[in-house]
């Protein structure tokens, strides 16, 4: 290099690049740090030759390693060449390497902080990897990405099959109800897709979804009370909505009708699949409200409580020395009682 007059650095990324193509990573790898390749830099250059592997293993070593100095940005797109490898294994292998392929996917979600989680829940759609879509709602608190994806899925030509159970069990996690009373567009195309398709889930998914689309939970009250009771008195439950950006108040009143339709269907069939009794859905056209409702009647001296605690969506008092706390009953948040 002195001789000809050529760049040192750039000479030996060249021959990194030379030994990367035929195979040999790990000289390759120790040629980028002797030219002072960027980690990021590295990291791509081994995407597009290594096999995902190989590239796992750097990846991990990278964002494992205390000593190696990386912004957070770096971090993250090297969290997200993780991912996207990931989901590649698991396409390509199957059988036991299969399940394999996926457990270790689910602890890097689980365990490892840099990466894109949009993108990764995005990927698990598209890919079909629902255990990890369910994994990602329940133990990320991405509930609302979830949603949105699964009503982008079920637009597309790649829709599930009604009987992909893996897929069904996703469809109908109980934490994902809050974000479908949010999320109107995404909660219609679902709610429509489980009312098509009832008829071929099997019971653990009915029961499930008769969990999920219960309207006496505690994020749904306030939406239900608006529907059936024009008239009431606002009472402490619709601090739960209010604190709730909707896209519009109509829209809740929609999201309300449709969520109790959709329960009535699964409740339906979950009795006639458990009891094996006949039934008729054309009954439901005979059901109707009281035309004298008992309105509310306000508390004009509350009775002796002690404050205990409160947050953004949970409280707790005490009462005869008894504790009761009243929440949304998800994120910590603990439900009536």
């Amino acid at each position: 290099s002195y001789i000809f007059g050529l760049n040192i650095q750039q000479l030996l990324e060249g021959c990194g690049d030379l030994l990367i193509s035929k195979g040999s990573y790990h000289s390759g790898i120790i040629l980028y740090k002797q030219a002072k390749v960027h980690l990021l830099k590295r990291v791509l250059k081994l995407a597009v030759s290594a096999d995902c592997k190989t590239l796992l293993k750097f990846v991990h070593l990278c964002l494992s390693a205390s000593k190696v100095d990386m912004s957070i940005a770096t971090k993250i797109h090297i969290g997200n060449l993780a991912v996207m490898a990931y989901t590649e294994l698991i396409l390509r292998y199957g059988g036991q390497q299969r399940i394999t392929n996926t457990r270790d996917f689910m602890n890097f979600l689980c365990y490892e902080e840099y990466y894109d989680q949009i993108l990764a829940v995005n990927v698990a759609c598209q890919a079909g990897h629902w255990n990890v879509v369910t994994l990602l709602a329940k133990s990320r608190g991405l509930q609302p990405e979830v949603v949105s994806a699964l009503g982008q899925i079920l637009q597309s030509a790649r829709a599930p099959r009604p009987t992909d159970i893996d897929f069904l069990y996703a469809l109908s996690e109980p934490n994902l109800t809050q974000s479908l009373l949010v999320l109107g567009q995404s909660s219609q195309i679902i709610f429509q897709y489980i009312r098509t398709n009832i008829d071929t889930f099997p019971l653990q998914i009915l029961q499930r979804l008769a969990a999920q689309l219960d309207p006496s939970q505690p994020c749904a009250i306030p939406l239900v009370n608006r529907l059936f009771h024009t008239n009431k008195y606002s009472s402490s439950l619709d601090t739960t909505i209010e604190s709730v950006d909707f896209e519009n108040p109509d829209r809740g009143i929609i999201i309300a009708k449709d969520l109790i339709d959709t329960f009535l269907s699964v409740v339906i069939y979950l009795t006639h699949k458990s009891e094996k009794t006949g039934f008729n859905l054309s009954l439901l056209d005979n059901v109707g409200l009281p035309d004298n409702l008992q309105t509310e009647i306000p508390i004009k001296k509350l009775p002796d409580l002690h404050p205990l605690s409160c947050g953004f969506e949970h409280a707790a008092v005490v009462r005869n020395s008894q504790v009761y706390t009243m929440g949304v009953s998800s994120s910590g948040c603990l439900g009536l009682g």
